[in-house]
């Protein structure tokens, strides 16, 4: 793989990538077509390639692709984007929407040890659906993406969301109410939840509403409280612990809401938590997935060392790295490259691989959220390295 000093090898190859990648989305089936309403049109969370078989559809990663298929329709003009795009819009409004305005986390395509999580809503997951729904809307002017968007929003704010700024991390349908743990960062109301305003300041931008702006802030101002000073965000916050995915995503969150709002407290802790995860990169260009009790554990996941890819692009661009720290961008991209399915299986080619569980096992597993994070973060180094990057905020996934 070129580096920085083969830019024009480079940008053939990534285009060659990203494309596949792309294509991936709308021809491999990983978006189901199904008679089942409570099926159609969302997406399958990964295909496993020793079992053949997909285990459910999730909304949150439907939510990403909302998202991604709207970015992907306004840099190519290519429709098939926009119409899957409708489709995953369509399976929301008819089949997910629950009357507290929010959306349940997975239907099973069959029984797996994650069927519990079909009675749970989680207030994160409603937050990147709200920002996918918000971009399908702006594209298509479509009053029902924007209602619904509207309900969730509300919900958020008025029942989800403490005074400390605090988002109640599950809700149970079953037994309606909030609960919390300790046990997972997806259970824990934690700095992660800062990806919730960019769905609120989506909402916000259009409708002018000071309550949904308000609430972003207040979640961004609690984020700040979990991080360390050498950057690092807390993802247990009895145990101290870090889980380097949870602790991307509270960057990604400050640093849209920082430049939407002009924040620049919110610029300069994203910017530090970027610089934390390339300062604990390993020679071989991989981010730890945890770090407990000092010690780093480098097994990779390729959801990781994209996301630090695209936050360090950023912040390289906008000058809140140091120039060399563009080695340890360099590193991350063989990195991610040799985890993208090189075949002609359509059911896996094109896509990126999950990577390796904590153990160090390999899952053959071709993940959809993967995919749109490598692909979101090769889409900016390439158009960095052209000179070409206009990224809107909006649009991260």
């Amino acid at each position: 793989m070129s580096t920085l000093n083969g830019i024009s090898d480079l940008s053939m190859s990534l285009t060659t990538v990203m494309e596949e990648a792309a294509h991936w989305f709308i021809q491999s089936g990983i978006q189901i077509s199904s008679n089942d309403p409570r099926l159609n049109g969302g997406y399958a969370s990964w295909y496993e390639q020793d079992t053949e078989s997909s285990p459910y559809v999730y909304s949150e990663i439907t939510g990403y692709m909302l998202t991604m298929l709207c970015t992907l329709w306004e840099r190519t003009g290519n429709t098939l984007y926009l119409n899957s795009a409708i489709r995953a819009g369509e399976w929301f409004i008819e089949t997910v929407n629950e009357p507290t305005g929010g959306f349940r986390c997975l239907y099973p395509l069959y029984s797996t040890r994650f069927d519990y999580k079909n009675n749970q809503i989680y207030t994160f997951d409603c937050g990147v659906i709200l920002n996918g729904l918000m971009c399908l809307h702006r594209i298509t002017k479509q009053p029902s993406y924007l209602a619904s968007a509207v309900t969730m929003a509300d919900w958020l704010v008025n029942v989800a969301q403490k005074p400390s700024g605090a988002f109640s991390p599950v809700y149970n349908i079953e037994k309606q109410e909030f609960s919390e743990s300790d046990t997972e960062w997806s259970l824990c109301a934690g700095s992660y939840h800062s990806k919730i305003a960019i769905g609120l300041l989506n909402l916000y931008d259009l409708t002018r509403k000071a309550k949904y702006r308000n609430a972003a802030i207040k979640g961004c101002d609690f984020a700040l409280t979990f991080q360390q000073p050498d950057g690092r965000f807390v993802s247990f916050p009895t145990q101290g612990g870090t889980n380097s995915h949870p602790h991307a995503y509270s960057a990604e969150g400050l640093w849209v809401a920082g430049t939407y709002l002009g924040r620049e407290d919110y610029l300069y802790a994203s910017a530090k938590a970027t610089q934390w995860l390339l300062n604990l990169q390993s020679p071989e260009g991989i981010i730890p997935r945890h770090y407990h009790h000092g010690e780093a554990l480098y097994h990779e996941r390729v959801d990781v060392l994209s996301q630090t890819l695209r936050l360090a692009v950023i912040h390289l661009a906008e000058k809140r790295l140091p120039q060399e720290l563009q080695h340890n961008i360099n590193a991350l991209l063989p990195a991610i490259l040799r985890n993208q399915a090189r075949t002609d299986d359509k059911r896996t080619g094109g896509a990126f691989y999950f990577g390796r569980l904590s153990n160090g096992e390999i899952m053959p597993h071709a993940n959809v959220w993967v995919t749109a994070f490598a692909l979101q973060a090769l889409m900016l180094y390439h158009d960095y390295q052209q000179g070409s990057l206009k990224f809107n905020p909006f649009h991260f996934v």
